[in-house]
Protein backbone atom coordinates (compact mmCIF):
# COMPACT_ATOMS: atom_id res chain seq x y z
CA UNK A 1 0.00 0.00 0.00
CA UNK A 2 1.56 3.20 -0.97
CA UNK A 3 1.97 6.36 1.43
CA UNK A 4 0.22 9.49 0.70
CA UNK A 5 2.44 12.18 0.24
CA UNK A 6 1.95 14.46 3.47
CA UNK A 7 2.26 18.41 3.27
CA UNK A 8 3.25 20.19 6.17
CA UNK A 9 4.20 24.57 6.67
CA UNK A 10 6.21 26.02 8.87
CA UNK A 11 6.12 29.60 10.47
CA UNK A 12 7.69 29.54 13.70
CA UNK A 13 11.09 29.63 15.20
CA UNK A 14 12.88 27.00 16.64
CA UNK A 15 13.62 26.13 19.88
CA UNK A 16 17.64 25.50 21.11
CA UNK A 17 19.16 23.51 23.72
CA UNK A 18 22.91 23.43 23.50
CA UNK A 19 24.73 20.09 25.37
CA UNK A 20 28.11 20.02 26.12
CA UNK A 21 30.19 17.20 24.15
CA UNK A 22 29.90 15.03 27.17
CA UNK A 23 26.14 15.14 27.10
CA UNK A 24 25.40 17.31 30.42
CA UNK A 25 23.27 20.18 29.57
CA UNK A 26 24.39 23.39 28.67
CA UNK A 27 22.08 26.41 28.25
CA UNK A 28 18.52 26.05 26.47
CA UNK A 29 17.22 28.94 24.34
CA UNK A 30 13.88 29.54 23.58
CA UNK A 31 13.47 33.04 22.50
CA UNK A 32 15.16 33.71 18.98
CA UNK A 33 13.22 35.32 16.94
CA UNK A 34 14.85 33.95 13.62
CA UNK A 35 16.78 31.04 12.82
CA UNK A 36 18.27 28.98 10.00
CA UNK A 37 19.82 26.28 8.52
CA UNK A 38 22.15 26.30 5.70
CA UNK A 39 23.82 23.63 3.90
CA UNK A 40 26.04 24.01 0.73
CA UNK A 41 29.43 22.98 -1.43
CA UNK A 42 31.12 23.90 -3.87
CA UNK A 43 30.53 21.75 -7.52
CA UNK A 44 33.08 21.63 -9.50
CA UNK A 45 32.52 20.31 -13.07
CA UNK A 46 34.37 18.49 -15.61
CA UNK A 47 34.10 19.88 -19.06
CA UNK A 48 34.99 19.23 -22.78
CA UNK A 49 34.11 18.75 -26.34
CA UNK A 50 32.74 21.37 -28.63
CA UNK A 51 31.05 24.00 -26.23
CA UNK A 52 32.79 23.22 -23.12
CA UNK A 53 29.68 21.50 -21.73
CA UNK A 54 29.72 20.13 -18.31
CA UNK A 55 29.90 16.23 -18.42
CA UNK A 56 30.67 15.47 -14.73
CA UNK A 57 30.31 17.21 -11.22
CA UNK A 58 32.48 17.00 -8.08
CA UNK A 59 30.94 17.93 -4.78
CA UNK A 60 32.80 19.71 -2.49
CA UNK A 61 33.10 19.25 1.25
CA UNK A 62 29.71 20.59 2.84
CA UNK A 63 29.29 23.57 4.62
CA UNK A 64 27.14 23.53 7.28
CA UNK A 65 25.50 26.65 9.10
CA UNK A 66 23.03 26.93 11.98
CA UNK A 67 22.35 30.76 12.84
CA UNK A 68 19.69 32.30 14.78
CA UNK A 69 19.16 36.10 16.26
CA UNK A 70 17.85 37.35 19.27
CA UNK A 71 16.72 40.62 20.92
CA UNK A 72 17.12 38.96 24.29
CA UNK A 73 20.25 38.86 25.71
CA UNK A 74 22.10 36.49 28.91
CA UNK A 75 25.08 36.42 30.06
CA UNK A 76 25.54 32.75 29.18
CA UNK A 77 25.04 33.20 26.08
CA UNK A 78 27.56 35.53 25.51
CA UNK A 79 30.13 33.20 26.84
CA UNK A 80 29.16 30.99 24.28
CA UNK A 81 30.91 32.98 22.12
CA UNK A 82 33.88 33.98 24.26
CA UNK A 83 34.69 30.75 25.31
CA UNK A 84 35.42 31.71 29.02
CA UNK A 85 32.89 31.65 32.14
CA UNK A 86 31.41 33.96 33.25
CA UNK A 87 33.15 36.01 36.26
CA UNK A 88 31.50 37.51 39.53
CA UNK A 89 32.22 41.01 41.14
CA UNK A 90 35.28 41.80 39.07
CA UNK A 91 36.96 44.98 39.35
CA UNK A 92 35.28 47.58 36.62
CA UNK A 93 35.16 50.93 34.97
CA UNK A 94 32.04 53.05 36.77
CA UNK A 95 30.74 56.78 36.26
CA UNK A 96 29.34 58.60 39.07
CA UNK A 97 27.38 61.94 38.84
CA UNK A 98 27.55 63.10 42.71
CA UNK A 99 26.27 65.97 44.24
CA UNK A 100 29.12 67.31 46.76
CA UNK A 101 27.83 68.39 50.36
CA UNK A 102 29.77 71.62 51.93
CA UNK A 103 29.87 72.47 55.99
CA UNK A 104 31.64 74.80 57.52
CA UNK A 105 34.80 73.35 57.09
CA UNK A 106 35.40 71.57 53.85
CA UNK A 107 33.34 70.08 51.24
CA UNK A 108 33.07 66.24 50.03
CA UNK A 109 31.56 63.55 47.67
CA UNK A 110 30.30 60.66 49.47
CA UNK A 111 30.12 57.19 47.21
CA UNK A 112 27.67 54.38 47.79
CA UNK A 113 28.72 51.65 49.87
CA UNK A 114 28.23 49.01 46.85
CA UNK A 115 30.51 50.87 44.35
CA UNK A 116 33.72 52.64 46.60
CA UNK A 117 36.68 53.40 44.13
CA UNK A 118 39.74 51.30 44.32
CA UNK A 119 42.91 53.13 45.74
CA UNK A 120 44.39 55.24 42.81
CA UNK A 121 41.40 55.22 40.43
CA UNK A 122 39.39 58.12 41.01
CA UNK A 123 39.47 61.29 38.93
CA UNK A 124 36.96 64.10 39.72
CA UNK A 125 35.98 66.68 37.58
CA UNK A 126 33.39 69.55 37.44
CA UNK A 127 30.08 69.04 35.64
CA UNK A 128 30.37 70.07 32.05
CA UNK A 129 34.30 71.11 32.06
CA UNK A 130 36.73 69.56 29.98
CA UNK A 131 38.55 66.43 31.65
CA UNK A 132 42.21 67.85 31.31
CA UNK A 133 44.25 67.64 34.93
CA UNK A 134 44.18 71.33 34.90
CA UNK A 135 40.66 70.59 35.66
CA UNK A 136 40.82 68.12 37.52
CA UNK A 137 39.13 68.80 41.29
CA UNK A 138 41.89 67.69 44.04
CA UNK A 139 41.26 65.74 47.49
CA UNK A 140 41.73 62.36 48.99
CA UNK A 141 39.67 59.77 49.33
CA UNK A 142 39.00 57.53 52.65
CA UNK A 143 36.60 54.58 53.62
CA UNK A 144 34.17 55.98 50.17
CA UNK A 145 34.12 59.39 50.96
CA UNK A 146 36.78 62.20 48.95
CA UNK A 147 37.59 65.57 50.95
CA UNK A 148 38.26 68.38 48.62
CA UNK A 149 41.71 69.71 49.60
CA UNK A 150 40.42 73.41 48.54
CA UNK A 151 36.64 73.69 50.02
CA UNK A 152 34.02 74.84 47.06
CA UNK A 153 32.06 78.08 46.95
CA UNK A 154 29.11 76.54 46.45
CA UNK A 155 27.94 72.50 45.49
CA UNK A 156 26.72 71.54 42.48
CA UNK A 157 27.20 67.89 40.46
CA UNK A 158 30.19 65.96 39.84
CA UNK A 159 31.41 63.48 37.51
CA UNK A 160 33.57 61.01 38.98
CA UNK A 161 35.59 58.46 37.01
CA UNK A 162 36.92 55.39 39.06
CA UNK A 163 37.31 51.39 38.86
CA UNK A 164 35.10 49.80 41.93
CA UNK A 165 34.16 45.76 42.25
CA UNK A 166 30.45 45.85 42.82
CA UNK A 167 28.94 42.49 44.20
CA UNK A 168 26.48 41.06 41.31
CA UNK A 169 28.02 42.14 38.16
CA UNK A 170 28.95 39.49 35.69
CA UNK A 171 31.42 39.84 33.17
CA UNK A 172 32.12 38.07 29.95
CA UNK A 173 35.97 37.84 29.36
CA UNK A 174 37.21 37.80 25.80
CA UNK A 175 40.28 36.83 25.12
CA UNK A 176 42.89 36.26 22.03
CA UNK A 177 44.13 32.35 23.20
CA UNK A 178 40.41 31.17 24.15
CA UNK A 179 37.79 30.11 21.40
CA UNK A 180 34.40 28.98 21.60
CA UNK A 181 34.11 25.34 22.68
CA UNK A 182 31.94 22.73 20.63
CA UNK A 183 28.43 21.83 21.59
CA UNK A 184 25.43 19.19 20.60
CA UNK A 185 22.54 21.12 19.46
CA UNK A 186 18.92 20.23 19.08
CA UNK A 187 16.39 22.44 17.82
CA UNK A 188 12.71 21.79 17.96
CA UNK A 189 9.98 23.62 15.68
CA UNK A 190 5.66 22.92 15.09
CA UNK A 191 4.75 22.29 11.72
CA UNK A 192 1.31 22.26 10.38
CA UNK A 193 -0.25 18.90 8.50
CA UNK A 194 -3.61 19.31 7.42
CA UNK A 195 -4.47 21.56 10.16
CA UNK A 196 -2.53 19.14 12.76
CA UNK A 197 0.30 20.17 14.22
CA UNK A 198 3.86 17.91 14.28
CA UNK A 199 6.85 18.75 15.27
CA UNK A 200 10.17 18.70 13.62
CA UNK A 201 13.33 17.88 15.55
CA UNK A 202 17.16 18.65 14.44
CA UNK A 203 19.86 17.08 15.68
CA UNK A 204 23.47 18.65 15.54
CA UNK A 205 26.18 16.12 16.68
CA UNK A 206 28.71 19.02 17.02
CA UNK A 207 28.15 22.73 16.49
CA UNK A 208 30.93 25.61 17.08
CA UNK A 209 30.26 29.12 17.37
CA UNK A 210 31.69 32.04 15.06
CA UNK A 211 33.50 34.64 16.32
CA UNK A 212 32.06 36.74 13.54
CA UNK A 213 29.24 38.61 15.32
CA UNK A 214 27.86 42.10 15.93
CA UNK A 215 25.76 43.67 19.04
CA UNK A 216 23.84 46.28 17.90
CA UNK A 217 22.78 49.23 19.76
CA UNK A 218 20.39 51.91 19.08
CA UNK A 219 17.64 53.97 20.45
CA UNK A 220 14.71 54.51 17.88
CA UNK A 221 13.08 51.75 16.35
CA UNK A 222 13.89 47.97 16.88
CA UNK A 223 15.06 46.91 20.45
CA UNK A 224 18.78 46.15 19.81
CA UNK A 225 19.72 42.41 18.44
CA UNK A 226 22.54 39.67 18.29
CA UNK A 227 22.63 37.61 15.53
CA UNK A 228 24.89 34.01 15.85
CA UNK A 229 26.03 31.83 13.50
CA UNK A 230 27.35 28.19 13.96
CA UNK A 231 29.49 25.81 12.42
CA UNK A 232 28.12 22.13 12.01
CA UNK A 233 31.13 19.92 12.09
CA UNK A 234 31.27 16.11 11.65
CA UNK A 235 32.17 13.81 14.03
CA UNK A 236 34.33 10.80 14.11
CA UNK A 237 31.36 8.86 12.25
CA UNK A 238 30.81 11.62 9.84
CA UNK A 239 27.78 12.57 11.04
CA UNK A 240 26.28 16.16 10.69
CA UNK A 241 23.25 16.62 11.46
CA UNK A 242 19.77 14.51 11.57
CA UNK A 243 15.98 15.89 10.51
CA UNK A 244 13.22 14.02 12.08
CA UNK A 245 9.38 14.66 12.17
CA UNK A 246 7.40 13.30 14.70
CA UNK A 247 4.20 11.78 14.09
CA UNK A 248 0.88 13.79 15.34
CA UNK A 249 0.43 13.92 18.89
CA UNK A 250 -3.07 12.10 20.05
Amino acid sequence: MSTPVEQMANREVFTNTFSNMDGSLYDYIDYANTGDVTFKSTTNYAIGGQGGGRKEAFNGAPEVTMKFSTQIITPKLISMLSGCNVESDKNIFKHAKIVSVTNETNTTITFPASAVPADGTLSVFPKGVELVDSNKVEGTLTGGVFTFTTKATSDTEYNCFYRTVITGSQTIPFKSNVTPKSFIWDGETPWKSNGVERTEQFHAYKVTPQRNFTFSYQNTGDPGKLEITFDLLSDDNNNLFDKTFLPEEE
